[in-house]
């Protein structure tokens, strides 16, 4: 995935299956989130961003009755 904070687009390969999807977006929302919070040093940091939207896309997967109303 790429994003495009100056347009504010997230593209994300079609390929991808869903969860990947999901990981990807949440990859590169964190990327956005660290932007425009202002850390760029965060905003920069693969391993953070890596590591923060795997552990979101795991809290939410993991919640999504709670979250959602939805079974797991």
């Amino acid at each position: 995935g790429q994003i495009d904070v100056a347009k504010t687009e997230i593209d994300i390969a079609n390929y991808l299956g869903k969860d990947a999807r999901a990981l990807t977006f949440l990859h590169e929302m964190t990327h956005s989130m660290m932007h425009r919070m202002g850390e760029d040093v965060l905003y920069n940091d693969e391993r953070f961003v890596s590591t923060f939207s795997f552990m979101l896309f795991t809290v939410i997967k993991d919640n999504k009755k709670m979250l959602f109303g939805k079974k797991e």
